[in-house]
This record gives C-alpha cells, structure tokens and sequence, in this order.
C-alpha cells in the first residue's frame, strides 16, 4: 500500500487551528494539566 498523506479533514487540529472550547492538556512529560482553553494552552505552552 503507498504511503499517501492523510486528506485535510482528516488532519490533527494544532495551535491555532483548535476550534473547540476546552482541551485536556498533558504535558510532555506525560503529567496531565487539566480541561483549559485552547488560549491557556496556547500561553503555558510559550
């Protein structure tokens, strides 16, 4: 089977492409930081 890229819906939503109103955040070390906005994410995560 060729390695075909997935089509746009299909895509995981990052950053600025969330659209919904609350996201469960965990950290890269695997500790879970809650349910907060994708703005809050988006401000612990710069």
């Amino acid at each position: 089977m060729p390695n075909v890229p997935p089509s746009p819906e299909r895509r995981h939503r990052v950053n600025e492409q969330i659209r919904i109103s609350q996201i469960r955040v965990i950290a890269d070390n695997g500790d879970q930081l809650g349910i907060i906005t994708p703005q809050e994410a988006l401000q612990i995560a710069r």
